[in-house]
C-alpha cells in the first residue's frame, strides 16, 4: 500500500472544518490560541512584530525601532513591541521621549499569540516561543544578541542539550539569519548542528547597536559628555559578564570587592560608570562611591559607551561591539581559566592584542597608560560588516517595493479595463520581471546576503522519549555513536521534560546532535472539543482526524520548524498524541517502531490507541516490533478484521543496532 504524504493547507483546514460543521450539525464554544489564530489570522502587510526588548529599550532594538518609526520609508507602518507588568512604563517613557508614534504594546499573551501569526515581519535578538508557527508568507530576521565568546548550543556541553530545541527550530525557520563577522557565522551554524536543515539566507551586516555606536560616535556629543563628566573627567565603563557558574553570593561579594578597589583607586579626573547584572546591581550601595556610578537609566548605553575612553569587561562578549570604535579594551582575564573550563570559548582570549589585566591593580595601570596596542587585524576580522548605516541597511529588507514600471503599467491597464489582456503579455511580464530585479536591488544595496554553504549531507531524525537506559535505547545508541558524519545528519529527539538534566545519557548527547522537543501536544479550540467528542462516543476517530490531523502537522511544525528530513524514524515512543504529532513531521522516508509500552497499551485494547494507530499508520513506509512474533500475539487479543487492527499485519522484526544501521544509513556493521 502506497503511504499517504503530510500536505497542509491552512485554506484546505478551514474547507474540511466547514464541511465537518455541516454535515454533523456542529458549534465550537469560542477560545482562541495560537493555533486558532494560525488558521483564522490574516497576515497583514506594513506590520512588524519586535521581541527582545528586555528591561530596558537598548541596543540592537532601539536602534531599529529608530529606523522603523522615524523614517520616511516606513510612513503607514505598525510596530508592535511585546512588553510585560515590568516592563510597560518604562517602554512607554522610550515611546514617548524617542517620539515612536508608529509603536504599539502588546501587553497580554492572548494578543501576543495574534501577531505572531498575523504580522508579516518578524524580528528578535533571540528565539519567538515554542509554540509559535511561521505561515509561508512571513518574513523572520533572527540578528542574535551578539559575537559569541562562549559556546552555545550544542556545543557548550551543559546538561540541558534537549533545552536548545526551540532556538534551533527558530534558526531553521529563519527568513534571513544575521552575522557581523564571518567567524559568528561559522561558529553559531556550528553550535547548533542544523545547517543542513536551515531554509533561509545568511545577512552579512554589523549589528545595528555597533552602527549607533559609530554614528554617535562621530557626532558632536559636548551636552552628553557634559552631563557624564561634568568636571572634564575621562570617562570609563565597566560591563562584566554575570558569572552563573558561581554562587550568587560569591560573584556580589567579588563585584563589591573590585568596585571598592577601583573607586579608591581612580582619580578625580576620571569616572567609571558600571552596568552589572540587575541581581548584583540591585544589591550593590553606589552612594558610597566618588569615582564609580551606575550608567544613567535616561542614556542610551551605546550612546555612553560612544563617548567613553576605554571599556573594562571579562567575558563579556560587549568587547566585539566596543570594538568597533577602535578604542581601549581591557580584558580582566584574573579567573580566566575557571570561566574555561565552566563555559568553554572559540577561542583563546589571551591571544587578543588588548591590554590584560590578571589582578585588580593592573586594570587601573592599563587605564591610567592608555592604549597602547594595535588592533587592525581583529577590527578588520570582526567588524568588517559595520558601518553607520546598520540599522538602515536591516530594515530595508521590510521596506515596501518601490513601484516600478510594470506596476505603473499595470495601473495605466486597470484604468482603461483591459487587465486580462495586459498582464498575460509578454510586454507586461518583462517589464514586471525588469521591476523585481530593480526593486531586489534598491532593497538590498550595501547588503551582503548569501545562500548558506550545504554539504549535502543526508538528514535523519530518531526519535525517542527520553534516552531511557533500556535495551531498545542501547541499540539506537550504537548506531548513532558510530556513523560517518561527513556524509549523515542523525539527529536524537528527545523530549526537554523527561530527558531531564542529570541522566547518564548526557556523555553521549555532547557527542550526537539532539533535537528537543516538549512533551505538551497543543490542538486547535476546535481540535480540543472534537478530541473530547470523539472521547465520549459521539463521532468515530477517523471522522475527527481529517480534522485535527491539521493541529498535529502545527505542533510538527512548532517542534522542528517547516523543513523535511529524509529519513525519520520514531522509535521509542509511548505517548499517543506525540506519537501522531511526530508522524506529521514531514520526511521523505517515514518508519515506526512499536516499542513495549505502546504493544501493552494496544494488547489492554486501548481504543484510542487502536483508533489513532489506524489513521496514522498509513503514513509509514514500514513497521517494526522487535520480533516478528507480534502479529501473532497481538492477533490472539484483537480482532484482526477490525479496520482498526488490519495494519499489524505490516509490522516485520527489528532486534538488533545492525538492522537499525541498514534502515537508517544504509549501511551495515563493521567487523
Amino acid at each position: 500500500m502506497e503511504r499517504l504524504t503530510v500536505t497542509f493547507n491552512s485554506r484546505e483546514r478551514r474547507a474540511v472544518l466547514t464541511n465537518f460543521c455541516q454535515e454533523h450539525e456542529v458549534t465550537f464554544q469560542k477560545h482562541l490560541n495560537i493555533y486558532s489564530y494560525y488558521y483564522t489570522s490574516k497576515v497583514m502587510p506594513n506590520t512588524v512584530l519586535l521581541l527582545g526588548l528586555g528591561k530596558n529599550v537598548r541596543g540592537n532594538m532601539q536602534y531599529i525601532l529608530d529606523e522603523l518609526n522615524l523614517s520616511p520609508d516606513f510612513e503607514g507602518y505598525k510596530i508592535y513591541v511585546r512588553v510585560s507588568v515590568e516592563t510597560i512604563d518604562t517602554v512607554e517613557g522610550y515611546i514617548r521621549k524617542n517620539g515612536w508614534k508608529r509603536t504599539y504594546l502588546v501587553k497580554t499573551n492572548n494578543e501576543y499569540a495574534k501577531k505572531m501569526e498575523s504580522c508579516k515581519y518578524l524580528i528578535t535578538e533571540t528565539f519567538f516561543p515554542e509554540s509559535w508557527v511561521k505561515k509561508p508568507e512571513q518574513v523572520y530576521i533572527n540578528i542574535w544578541h551578539g559575537t559569541p565568546l562562549k559556546k552555545l548550543g550544542l556545543a557548550k556541553n551543559t546538561k540541558n542539550i534537549p533545552g536548545n530545541g526551540n532556538t534551533q527550530k527558530n534558526f531553521i525557520n529563519a527568513t534571513y539569519l544575521l552575522y557581523p563577522n564571518e567567524y559568528t557565522y561559522e561558529h553559531m551554524i556550528e553550535s547548533y548542528k542544523v545547517r543542513e536543515l536551515l531554509t533561509g539566507k545568511a545577512l552579512m551586516l554589523g549589528y545595528p547597536r555597533c552602527g549607533g555606536l559609530l554614528e554617535t560616535a562621530e557626532k558632536d556629543n559636548k551636552e552628553l559628555i557634559r552631563q557624564l563628566a561634568p568636571n572634564g573627567e575621562k570617562i570609563f565603563v565597566y560591563m562584566p559578564t554575570f558569572k552563573d557558574y558561581i554562587s550568587h553570593e560569591a560573584v556580589v561579594e567579588e563585584s563589591r570587592e573590585l568596585l571598592d578597589y577601583l573607586d579608591e583607586n581612580l582619580t578625580d579626573k576620571q569616572i567609571m560608570y558600571v552596568n552589572l547584572h540587575h541581581r548584583v546591581s540591585d544589591v550593590i550601595d553606589y552612594e558610597k562611591y566618588k569615582h564609580i556610578k551606575q550608567f544613567p537609566p535616561l542614556v542610551d548605553s551605546y550612546a555612553l559607551m560612544a563617548v567613553s575612553d576605554a571599556l573594562v569587561t571579562d567575558f563579556s562578549s560587549v568587547f566585539f561591539d566596543y570594538l568597533t570604535l577602535g578604542k581601549q579594551i581591557v580584558l580582566h582575564v584574573e579567573d580566566v581559566e575557571h570561566y574555561v573550563r565552566a563555559r568553554g570559548t572559540y577561542m583563546d582570549m589571551l591571544t587578543l592584542p588588548f591590554d590584560m589585566a590578571h589582578n585588580k591593580e593592573e586594570i587601573i595601570q592599563a587605564l591610567n597608560k592608555g592604549k597602547t596596542y594595535d588592533d587592525t587585524k581583529v577590527r578588520e576580522q570582526f567588524c568588517q560588516y559595520d558601518s553607520r548605516e546598520n540599522a538602515k541597511r536591516l530594515c530595508a529588507l521590510i521596506r515596501t517595493k518601490k513601484k516600478g514600471k510594470a506596476k505603473l503599467y499595470n495601473n495605466v491597464a486597470d484604468d482603461i479595463g483591459r487587465i486580462k489582456r495586459i498582464k498575460d503579455s509578454r510586454i507586461y511580464r518583462g517589464l514586471k520581471n525588469r521591476s523585481d530585479r530593480e526593486d531586489k536591488r534598491q532593497k538590498t544595496q550595501d547588503i551582503v546576503i548569501r545562500d548558506i554553504e550545504k554539504a549535502g549531507k543526508r538528514t535523519i531524525l530518531a526519535v525517542t522519549d527520553c534516552c531511557a537506559d533500556t535495551p531498545e535505547f542501547e541499540r539506537l545508541r550504537n548506531v548513532a555513536l558510530d556513523y560517518d558524519h561527513d556524509k549523515f545528519d542523525l539527529f536524537i529527539a528527545t523530549s526537554e521534560e523527561r530527558t531531564g538534566r542529570d541522566k547518564s545519557v548526557y556523555p553521549f548527547l555532547f557527542k550526537t546532535p539532539a533535537f528537543g522537543y516538549r512533551d505538551n501536544v497543543k490542538l486547535s479550540n476546535e481540535g480540543n472539543q472534537l478530541l473530547e467528542m470523539y472521547k465520549e462516543g459521539r463521532f468515530e476517530y477517523n471522522e475527527i482526524f481529517d480534522v485535527i490531523k491539521y493541529d498535529y502537522c502545527l505542533n510538527a511544525r512548532a517542534n522542528f520548524g517547516n523543513c523535511e528530513f529524509d529519513v525519520l524514524f520514531i522509535y521509542d515512543v509511548s505517548d499517543i498524541e506525540q506519537l501522531i504529532s511526530m508522524t506529521m513531521q514531514k520526511a521523505k522516508r517515514k518508519y515506526l517502531y512499536l516499542n513495549n509500552e505502546l504493544i501493552k497499551k494496544i494488547l489492554e485494547n486501548d481504543r484510542y490507541v487502536l483508533d489513532a494507530m489506524s489513521n496514522i499508520s498509513q503514513y509509514f513506509d514500514e513497521v517494526f516490533a522487535y520480533k516478528p512474533s507480534v502479529s501473532d500475539k497481538l492477533s490472539t487479543s484483537i480482532d484482526m478484521s477490525a479496520e482498526n487492527a488490519q495494519w499489524f499485519s505490516r509490522v516485520r522484526e527489528l532486534k538488533s543496532s545492525a538492522q537499525i544501521r541498514e534502515l537508517l544509513l544504509g549501511q551495515t556493521d563493521q567487523v
